[in-house]
C-alpha cells in the first residue's frame, strides 16, 4: 500500500479525499476477491440446476472481466507512480463499483425466473447481503457505495415486483425498504469515518504549521526537505528571508500591526512560489522557502517579486515601511544536508543586510560559499 498522505502539503478537503480513496483502496481486495468466489459459487450452483445458456456465459465472463480490471486498477493505485489525480482515481473507482453493483443486479435478471426454489433464496441472499457487506468497503464514499447498492437494488426489485407474485411484490417491497436502512447506516458510518479523518488533520496541521501565518514551522520544513530533496531531479534553492524595520513597526502601531504585516508577507511568499515548493515562518521575522528549480535567474525572479511586493505593502505615515533581505542559496550538483544549505543561505541574507537591505544575494553552495 502506498505511503501516508502528507497532511501538511494539502489543503483539507483535498487530505480528507485522500483518505477516502485510501480507505477504499485498502478494503478492495476484501471487495474483489470475495465476489469473485460468490460469482464463481453462483454459477457453479446454477449450471448445475440448469442448462449453460449464452446469456450466463456472458454473465460469467463480463463478471470476471471486471474482477480483473478491478485487480488491475488496485495494482496500478498501489503503485508509487499511479500517473492520476485524486479526483480520477475516485471516479474510476465510483465507476467500477456501478458496473460490480450491475454483475449482481443482472444475475437477478438473468436468473431468477427459471431457478429452483432454493437458487432463488441464494439469490435474494447475494441480493440483500452484498449491499450490506458494502457498508464495511464502500460507504466511506457515499457516491461510491449507493451507485453499488443501487445497481443491485433496482433491478432486482424491478423483476420481483413483474412476476406478479404476491410473494415476490412483498419482497420488492421489503429489499426497497432495506434499501434505505442501508444508505443510513452507510452515512452514519461515512460520518464517524470522516470525522476521524478532520480531526487526524487538524492536529497534524497544528504540530507542523506555524499557528498565525498558516506556513510550516522549522520542523517541518526540515523533515519536507528530507522527504523530497533525496528525490529531486532539479536544482534545490533555499531563500532565508527576513523583514527589515520590523521591530519599529511593533514599536510604532503595535503588536498586531506586527501581526497583520507578517500574514500578509506569508501571503506574499505564497502567491510567488509554485505549488511543489515549501515556504515556512522560522520564527520571529524570519522565513524560509525551499525551491525545486532548474534555472539560477527563475530562483532570482522569484526572490526579487518578493522583495517589491514587501516594500509595497501600505502603511500609516508614522511608520517608515517594511522591506526585506533576502538570501538564496543554489545548489546544482551536490547532495547537500538542510543545515549547511541553510548556513549557505544565511550567509547571503547577511551580505544583502550589509549590502543595503531590501535586495537579494545569491550564493551557489560549493562555488561561493
Amino acid at each position: 500500500m502506498k505511503a501516508r498522505v502528507d497532511a501538511n502539503s494539502i489543503g483539507k478537503e483535498q487530505w480528507v479525499q485522500e483518505n477516502v480513496l485510501r480507505f477504499l483502496m485498502q478494503n478492495a481486495l476484501s471487495s474483489i476477491i470475495p465476489s469473485l468466489i460468490v460469482v464463481l459459487i453462483f454459477s457453479w450452483i446454477n449450471w448445475s440446476q440448469l442448462k449453460v445458456s449464452v446469456g450466463a456465459d456472458i454473465w460469467l465472463a463480463s463478471a470476471l472481466l471486471l474482477g480483473g480490471v478491478r485487480l488491475f486498477h488496485y495494482y496500478r493505485y498501489v503503485q508509487p507512480d499511479n500517473g492520476l489525480s485524486i479526483h480520477q482515481w475516485l471516479v474510476s473507482y465510483r465507476i467500477l463499483a456501478l458496473l460490480s453493483g450491475l454483475v449482481y443486479g443482472f444475475m437477478t435478471v438473468l436468473f431468477f425466473k427459471g431457478a429452483s426454489t432454493p437458487l432463488q433464496v441464494l439469490t435474494m441472499f447475494i441480493v440483500v447481503g452484498m449491499p450490506a457487506a458494502a457498508v464495511g468497503t464502500h460507504a466511506v464514499d457515499r457516491y461510491t457505495f449507493r451507485l453499488f447498492m443501487l445497481a443491485i437494488i433496482i433491478p432486482s426489485a424491478v423483476v420481483l415486483y413483474l412476476t406478479g407474485d404476491p410473494t415476490y411484490r412483498v419482497v420488492a417491497f421489503l429489499i426497497t425498504i432495506f434499501t434505505f436502512v442501508m444508505d443510513r447506516s452507510a452515512r452514519q458510518s461515512a460520518t464517524s469515518i470522516r470525522d476521524n479523518f478532520n480531526m487526524t488533520f487538524e492536529m497534524s496541521y497544528r504540530a507542523t504549521h506555524d499557528p498565525l501565518v498558516g506556513l510550516f514551522n522549522r520542523e517541518e520544513l526540515e523533515h519536507q526537505f528530507e522527504l523530497r530533496a533525496p528525490r529531486s531531479k532539479k536544482a534545490i534553492a533555499m531563500m532565508f528571508v527576513d523583514l527589515d524595520n520590523f521591530k519599529p513597526l511593533n514599536d510604532t502601531l503595535g503588536h498586531q500591526a506586527g501581526d497583520d504585516a507578517l500574514i500578509k508577507v506569508a501571503g506574499i511568499i505564497k502567491h510567488a512560489i509554485r505549488s511543489d515548493d515549501i515556504a515556512a515562518r522560522l520564527g520571529g521575522d524570519e522565513f524560509c522557502v525551499i525551491l525545486f528549480i532548474h534555472d539560477e535567474t527563475d530562483v532570482m525572479a522569484i526572490a526579487n517579486r518578493i522583495c517589491e511586493d514587501v516594500a509595497n505593502l501600505k502603511f500609516p505615515e508614522q511608520y517608515g515601511g517594511l522591506s526585506t533581505s533576502i538570501g538564496v542559496s543554489y545548489n546544482t550538483h551536490t547532495q547537500v544536508s538542510f543545515s549547511r544549505l541553510m548556513r549557505v543561505a544565511d550567509m547571503a541574507c547577511y551580505e544583502s543586510k550589509e549590502s543595503g537591505r531590501n535586495q537579494v544575494t545569491l550564493l551557489q553552495y560549493g562555488v561561493d560559499a
